[in-house]
């Protein structure tokens, strides 16, 4: 299993060495489970209408990306002394873009931090 928290901090790619034409942003917590996530990933991406909605479909159609394309994973942040959280569903779907990525050269994924909230004002 890939580690996607790890590599969050050593990736450091110049977002300005390609044009891509497809852009997609994917913010942990934005689905309230794997279907609504598959199918916003099948949409956005274009697959065929025969994609599976599981995680081997997902990486066979990333594998058969032939355009370049940018997928943006915004995670949660968390703090260096947190213990690490049991592996999620969204961790899973982490590792597959994250495996991709390495086997399709059109297909580049950003992992990224969410922007901390903010805390409640008082008045």
């Amino acid at each position: 299993m890939a580690n996607w928290f790890t590599n969050l901090f050593k990736r450091n790619k110049d977002d300005e060495e390609r044009t891509y034409e497809r852009r997609i942003r994917i913010d942990e917590g934005a689905y309230d489970d794997p279907k609504d996530l598959h199918y916003f990933i099948a949409q956005a991406l274009m697959f065929p209408d025969y994609y599976g909605n599981n995680l081997d479909a997902l990486a066979d159609c990333l594998g058969d990306i032939d355009t370049p394309t940018k997928v943006v994973i915004r995670r949660k942040p968390r703090t260096e002394n947190e213990p690490a959280p049991e592996p999620t569903w969204f961790d899973a779907f982490c590792d597959v873009f994250q495996d991709l990525e390495e086997q399709n050269d059109f297909l580049d994924v950003f992992f990224k931090t969410l922007p901390a909230e903010e805390p409640a004002k008082e008045e």
